[in-house]
């Protein structure tokens, strides 16, 4: 754990984007108003930036990335606990939290301002309490996940799954106890907020009925999300299928973790980085026992050593691990945006939700009323979203446009140069707003973001 900390600690990244700007609004408020699917994760913040935050003078917007790094210290200790439960092998369960340290998402997670770090802890938590047969505790835990995030139901096939496993048949007072537990700590939250986390801005529910179903799409994307972010890694999958039959029960295990999983994927939502890390445990231990079974022939400890070497030497080389750009001064970079070119209440910027939520969070004078309500925030034309309470850009005093769009650290160095372009021509801010809006921009200047002055074309009176 003290390894892994010192490892996150090294590759922080203070960068604010998206919904991690919403949690650090409620948190500096302490008012949860809108969005209350995260509140225990809300509260956490709460706590940590009232007390150690506001003590070491530390912002918000990093204390919320301190505390996935501490969260992605303690999973580590957790996953090997874990590991060493269910694979049986001190050996097995070191090379487990090997992999799953230098997994992609993990080290995305641990070291950014995102809240999946946190669920990933209570979850693994809970599940090693349960298999030490610590059941009421187990069930804390498992509330406490889902005070944290309500998608940590859906690894919650694991308990029945082992149980099954252990006792040979489906103990009802075992899982009763156990949900019980879980119910004292999540129903105050649900009698509360319960049609909220259903119906509300950001319900279950909601994002269920306005996602369309595709088969296509979840054969396609569990895979590809499940695997891009173990790299070399993936071919210890071929000596992993010689461990199936020796580990049954645990492959029966993983399964029942990962395939709710897929619903996840498919209908709530389409982000591939954050959503599916506690499968990423059960992942990174079947490729340990593909390790194992490869170290069983001559030299084979040598392959999968050698492999984990290749795709940590990928990370560093291509600047996704140990680039020490941290964004510390990303806060100030969009408050001097901001002061420059938005102190009319006539001038707007074309962006991103995201980006948008972000310069508002840090462009306000002080945190009086949610980002989405703030006036400054309808100086933010939406790009993404132009049909929902837009303003009206012919309106404009001064018009500008954020472009954050580039290449990650892996894209960059996977792929060619034309294959980038081709992504920027798709993706960029500056290049869709041309397209789309009729916009002409020309460059003002670029820090971590591209930032342009802009006009509309005159032959057009609306977008």
């Amino acid at each position: 754990m003290v390894a892994s900390l010192v490892f996150f600690a090294l590759n922080v990244d203070f960068l604010l984007y998206g919904d991690a700007s919403l949690y650090g609004d409620y948190a500096l408020r302490q008012k949860i108003t809108e969005v209350t699917l995260h509140f225990g994760y809300y509260w956490l913040l709460i706590v940590v930036q009232s007390t150690l935050g506001n003590l070491l003078h530390v912002p918000m917007q990093e204390t919320m990335v301190w505390v996935n790094v501490v969260a992605g210290a303690l999973s580590m200790g957790i996953a090997y606990l874990l590991a060493l439960e269910l694979l049986g092998t001190r050996r097995d369960a070191w090379v487990t939290i090997a992999i799953f340290a230098f997994s992609g998402r993990v080290v995305g997670n641990a070291t950014t301002s995102e809240m999946y770090m946190v669920q990933t802890l209570c979850v693994l938590w809970s599940f090693l309490l349960f298999v030490r047969t610590r059941i009421i505790a187990a069930g804390i835990l498992a509330g406490a996940a889902l005070l944290v995030s309500p998608l940590s139901a859906f690894a919650y096939l694991f308990f029945p799954v082992f149980d099954y496993q252990r006792a040979r048949k489906i103990r009802i007072g075992t899982l009763a106890a156990l949900t019980a537990a879980a119910a004292v700590v999540y129903v105050p939250y649900l009698v509360v907020y319960g049609h909220e986390l259903l119906w509300g801005a950001r319900g279950l529910l909601v994002i269920r009925e306005g996602t369309k179903s595709s088969l296509s799409s979840t054969l396609i994307n569990f895979p590809k999300y499940q695997f891009k972010e173990f790299t070399f890694l993936l071919l210890l999958l071929a000596p992993a299928c010689l461990a199936i039959r020796k580990n049954q029960k645990f492959f029966a295990l993983a399964a029942a973790v990962a395939i709710p999983h897929i619903y996840i994927i498919l209908k709530l939502t389409g982000e591939d980085n954050v959503f599916i890390l506690n499968t990423d445990f059960f992942f990174s231990a079947i490729l340990a026992l593909g390790w194992m079974a490869l170290a069983s022939r001559k030299w084979g400890w040598w392959g999968g050593a050698t492999l984990l070497a290749a795709h940590v030497g990928v990370y560093i080389a291509s600047g996704a691990l140990f680039s020490f750009e941290t964004h510390k001064d990303y806060a100030d970079e969009m408050r001097a945006f901001s002061r420059s070119y938005l102190a009319d209440p006539g001038n707007m910027v074309v962006t991103d939700w995201g980006t948008g939520t972000a310069l508002t969070f840090f462009s306000r004078p002080q945190a009086t009323t949610t980002i989405l309500e703030e006036p400054f925030f309808h100086q933010i034309y939406d790009m993404e979203r132009p049909a929902v309470a837009n303003p009206n850009l012919t309106s404009a005093r001064e018009l500008y446009l954020i472009d954050r769009w580039k290449p990650t650290p892996l894209n960059r160095f996977f792929r060619t140069k034309e294959s980038i372009r081709e992504q920027y021509n798709i993706h960029s801010n500056k290049l869709i707003a041309e397209r789309e809006l009729h916009l002409s921009c020309t460059s003002l200047f670029e820090k971590t973001n591209k930032y342009y002055r802009c006009k509309l074309n005159p032959a057009v009176t609306s977008p």
